[in-house]
């Protein structure tokens, strides 16, 4: 009978145990936790509180300013139409918030869809 021979398993470097495990050199950025998306209702300054009574003047100031996305959502128009009915004047224009940011008051959208024939 013959036998046959096996060399003896060689071990990686990596496993053996006397060296050390490899380090990271450059720190791990952890991310922030998310913060949670908090959408803001769309509500009426309440002018009648007796309590707290808002002249004009700071009900003004306290009139919200809407991005594009919620102007379509509240007037139902596709951005094209609404941009165009802005460009020819038929929409209220907006006021510039920043060098590409556009805002629209609330009160000057709500007033523009009164404004507007029922279907």
């Amino acid at each position: 009978m013959s036998s046959i021979f096996l060399p003896p398993p060689q071990r990686s470097l990596a496993s053996s145990q006397h060296l050390p495990a490899p380090s990271r050199s450059v720190p791990v950025r952890r991310k922030a936790p998310a913060k949670p998306v908090v959408s803001r209702q769309l509500t009426p300054v309440n002018l009648c509180n007796a309590e707290h009574p808002v002249t004009a003047q700071a009900a003004a100031l306290l009139d919200p300013v809407l991005r594009l996305p919620k102007v379509l959502e509240l007037t139902g128009c596709a951005q094209s139409t609404w941009l165009r009915y802005v460009k020819q004047g038929l929409a209220p224009k907006g006021i510039r918030l920043g060098p590409n940011t556009v805002g629209w008051f609330q009160s000057s959208i709500v007033a523009w869809l009164q404004s507007r024939p029922q279907a």
